[in-house]
């Protein structure tokens, strides 16, 4: 309670500046209403207005505790009993009288806590009207500064920010509600009690007096902060600055979404254009790699009609040498016509052997060697040799051959295979034996 101090508040001192007042000129200017001032009954002094009993009724809350104590001797000095009856006027029981009320309101104005609580509730200055909705619609900042403005007198919490104005700055409106959000009041309303606790015949029913007053006075301080917050939050929900910024929020998050968007389409397009390059350059490379192996495939066919057209000509040529020109190697030799038919058989086999068997190019240096023989011995001995090359590498992949598949039907005796694998001297020494001694000699 002692948070409202009357020794010159510096709230007070503002608005005796805002009213082009001084402290000298703010003190008891004379005025009196005596007719009020007599009309009072003492016994009703809870309903009389104490600040007009003292001549304040226009300072009221503002009065500093000095301009009540002279505004109280000051009264004293024209409305005592004894100042009275010096005057020739007619006092009755001064229990009954009307300067009771002044000891009254001075009793109540001279002291704090009893002062806060009369001005809590002081009816010709408490105004406890809330603004409508249609008003704060209407009129925001007039309907709501005033109020606010009335309430900032009893928050706890000091100093009270103010609405402000729509120039306000949106964080400055946020502290403000943060603040009014937390409102809680200093009014004292026990000037309202019902019963007074000193009436009780004992201590246990003054016990209960003051219970009593304790929940009412609590119940109107519930109701008063229940009643600001309450207009705080409509205030909030209805303040154009936070619509404002709630809407520019809304637009830059609606404005970030739409970027966020427009940034996954962009990269959506720029993929799809990606796998569509993607995709033309691999058409273009299969375009590419086709046209290759066609080109490929077309110099492949080529060179194999080239070449066998080569090892045509190339067999004719060996023909020709063989038949047409060394005849048979028949020339010189006295045999007769069944062992010139034997040999003339096996030299054909001996050239398709060598037609298989060897390249174009060994065939073409088969003949060119053939050209150069002088003589049908030289050619026999050029061409035996060739014959003999070929099968001895013949018989040498078919031993090779069956020597493998025999490893292979039985792993058991791989490892003794392994072991005494045959050198190529070997192959060679085995080839000239089966030659010497063929298949089918006796005794071999």
């Amino acid at each position: 309670m002692a948070l409202l101090v009357y020794e010159v508040h510096p709230h007070i001192a503002l608005l005796r500046e805002i009213c082009g007042e001084t402290n000298e000129e703010f003190t008891f200017n004379g005025s009196d209403d005596e007719n009020y001032l007599k009309s009072l009954d003492p016994k009703d002094w809870k309903n009389q207005d104490h600040y007009s009993v003292l001549g304040l009724k226009k300072k009221r809350y503002l009065a500093s505790a000095d301009d009540i104590r002279k505004a109280y001797r000051r009264k004293i000095l024209n409305h005592h009993p004894d100042k009275r009856r010096s005057k020739g006027e007619s006092v009755q029981d001064e229990k009954f009288d009307y300067f009771s009320c002044i000891t009254i309101a001075y009793e109540i104005l001279g002291n704090p806590t009893k002062r806060l609580a009369y001005d809590s509730v002081d009816p010709v200055v408490i105004d406890d009207s809330v603004p409508t909705i249609s008003e704060i619609k209407s009129n925001f900042f007039s309907s709501l500064g005033e109020f606010f403005y009335r309430k900032s007198r009893w928050s706890k919490k000091q100093p009270t920010p103010h609405l402000g104005n729509s120039l306000t700055g949106i964080e400055e409106v946020f502290k403000f509600y943060e603040f009014w959000e937390e409102y809680d009041t200093c009014r004292d309303y026990s000037y309202l009690d019902e019963e007074d606790k000193e009436k009780g015949e004992d201590r246990e029913t003054r016990r209960a007096i003051e219970r009593q007053n304790r929940i009412e006075r609590a119940r109107r301080r519930n109701e008063e902060v229940i009643s600001v917050r309450n207009i705080v939050l409509l205030a909030k929900e209805n303040d154009p600055r936070i619509i404002a910024a709630n809407k520019a929020a809304r637009e830059a998050k609606e404005a970030k979404r739409q970027a966020r968007l427009d940034a996954v389409q962009k990269r959506r397009e720029m993929e799809e254009e990606q796998i569509k390059r993607e995709a033309e350059a691999a058409a273009l490379a299969r375009a590419a790699s086709e046209e290759r192996r066609r080109l490929e495939a077309e110099r492949i066919r080529k060179e194999r009609d080239l070449s066998r057209i080569e090892a045509k000509r190339e067999r004719r040529r060996l023909k020709s040498n063989l038949v047409d020109r060394f005849n048979y190697f028949l020339v010189g030799d006295k045999i007769d016509e069944s062992e010139a038919g034997s040999r003339q058989v096996s030299i054909l086999a001996d050239m398709d052997l060598l037609c298989q068997r060897l390249s174009n190019a060994q065939l073409r240096e088969l003949n060119e060697h053939l050209d150069q023989a002088d003589t049908s011995d030289q050619a026999h001995c050029i061409f035996s040799s060739k014959i003999e090359s070929v099968k001895r590498e013949l018989q040498t992949n078919n031993l090779q051959s069956q020597t493998k598949l025999k490893s292979e039907e039985n792993p058991s005796s791989n490892i003794q295979t392994n072991s005494t694998r045959w050198t190529t001297e070997m192959i060679h020494v085995l080839v000239k034996a089966v030659n010497i001694l063929p298949a089918g000699t006796p005794k071999r």
